[in-house]
């Protein structure tokens, strides 16, 4: 599945990222063909699902650097959403008409909500991004520097028979496991530091 549809959307191997600048949750318009890439994907693998994981740079407020990582994940649900009804003549949304092949209109259906989940990260990824000298040469170390957050989509596809691992296309990236090795450590120097008093 992946392999097939990925030869025509070659972005989603190398980069899954939807870019927002700094300080929105407005998705930059060079994003377009990557959303409708998207919508056009769920169209083909009705048993697929999009996850989005958000984030915040390193200088939003932690105060609401949860929120804004999921109204940024939020926007490129709504975008996915969107497109799908502008291809198939609601909505008509001209921003993505110019990217839609007008011959596949016809066939495609509008995508349910449901099919694309969010999670907000904050900026707990940006962090680690930004400060591990492991992403020292990471694509994503100026963003989560600089503040301007990005959004990643994975496809997500159930196994064929029930009890099957659902399968994340590509593979997620490794500082997902490693902001949560430093959440847990955080929490148990908390925990020692509780000790101590």
């Amino acid at each position: 599945v992946f392999e097939k549809w990925s030869l025509s959307a070659k972005w989603f191997i190398r980069d899954t990222r939807i870019t927002f600048p700094f300080a929105t949750t407005e998705i930059v318009p060079e994003m377009q063909h990557r959303i409708v890439d998207i919508v056009e994907m769920l169209q083909r693998y009705p048993r697929a699902s999009v996850r989005v994981d958000a984030h915040c740079g390193t200088a939003a407020p932690s105060g609401i650097s949860p929120w804004f990582s999921r109204a940024r994940g939020l926007s490129v649900q709504n975008a996915i959403v969107d497109a799908s009804s502008s291809v198939n003549g609601g909505g008509r949304l001209p921003s993505y008409d110019s990217v839609i092949d007008l011959n596949h209109r016809r066939c495609l259906r509008p995508i349910d909500r449901n099919r694309i989940s969010v999670v907000a990260w904050g900026k707990m990824i940006s962090r680690v991004v930004a400060s591990s000298r492991s992403y020292s040469d990471h694509p994503f170390r100026s963003e989560a520097s600089e503040g301007k957050g990005w959004a990643e989509v994975y496809l997500e596809v159930p196994g064929r028979m029930e009890g099957d691992v659902m399968m994340t296309l590509p593979p997620r990236q490794r500082y997902y496991e490693d902001a949560h090795k430093v959440e847990a450590d955080s929490e148990d120097d908390d925990e020692q530091e509780d000790l101590m008093f």
